[in-house]
Formats: C-alpha cells, structure tokens, sequence
C-alpha cells in the first residue's frame, strides 16, 4: 500500500543483500519524464498501469535486485502472477489506520489522498496482498521490519540469501 515503506525497506535491504535497488516508480519518472502522479492526473490511471507493464516487462529477466514496486502494480494485467514467477514478493501489511496518519503528510498521492480513498483502495487490493509468496505484519520501526523479513525469506527461501546474519 502508498506509505508502507516499500521504497525504503527496499534500499536498506538491497545495501544488505549488496544487490541492486530498484523503484519502479522512479523507474517511470526516467522513463516517462513525468512522476507517477502526474501521469494518473493528466492521462488517467488506466494509461499509467500500461506504463508500469511496460516497466515490469523490463525488469522481469533482471535477477539478484530488490524491486520496490507502486502499490498497485500486483493489482492490474496479472503482474502478481508474474512477480511470483520471477521472485520473492513480500507484502509489508499495515492497517491503514497506520497507513493514514503517513499518507496524511504526503498530499502527492492522487488515489490515496483522503482516508476514506485509501480504505477503498485497501479493501479493493487487500485480496491481492495476501497472495504474497510472504506477508510481513510491519512495524513503525524499519530496522525490525528488515530483520524479520530477511528471517522470513531464509525460512521460507533457504539459500536464496545464505550469505546473510
């Protein structure tokens, strides 16, 4: 979901594992020149989910990279199937009345810029989430979020990320 901390988890992880971050978000910025706000307000939410296929296209041969991707992306042209095809997806799960109070900063985000927006917009991909290869019940603290998930992805992964303590 928009204010989870994908995008910092992410970086802290990949400077963990010592692999490649990369934020699909930012990804469409370069590619597109324009943010991922912009595009949903000026050409529709439809036409920016094709710019994020496109994206994910892209990076589905890449391997040994953190992926942080927009909280939609799972949702729409079966891009979870393909995750999970290509990877380790984990779900970092917060209620939004713990989402909410971080959105409420962040007044960028057109689909999620009002709390009862953001409840819609969980209770429509919540069924998605879950379908993670991992679901993490995420913490305030980061640093507890990234050591449980890597816990997690040993467990459930062995030797995929052996080389971590």
């Amino acid at each position: 979901m928009p204010g989870s901390g994908k995008s910092l988890i992410g970086q802290k992880l990949s400077l963990m594992l010592d692999c490649k971050f990369v934020d699909t978000d930012e990804m469409v910025r370069e590619v597109y020149g324009r943010s991922s706000e912009e595009i949903i307000l000026d050409d529709g939410e439809v036409f920016f989910r094709n710019c994020e296929h496109q994206i994910l296209l892209k990076l589905l041969p890449t391997e040994g990279h953190i992926i942080s991707t927009g909280g939609g992306m799972p949702v729409f042209n079966d891009h979870l199937s393909l995750m999970k095809e290509n990877g380790i997806v984990v779900y970092l799960r917060y209620e939004v009345s713990s989402l909410w109070p971080r959105l409420l900063k962040d007044r960028t985000r057109p689909l999620s810029d009002t709390k009862e927006k953001t409840e819609l917009l969980f209770s429509k991909r919540r069924d998605f989430y879950e379908k993670a290869h991992i679901i993490y019940d995420a913490e305030e603290d980061f640093r507890k979020n990234i050591k449980g998930i890597v816990k997690q992805i040993k467990t459930r992964f062995p030797g995929e990320i052996e080389s971590l303590t």
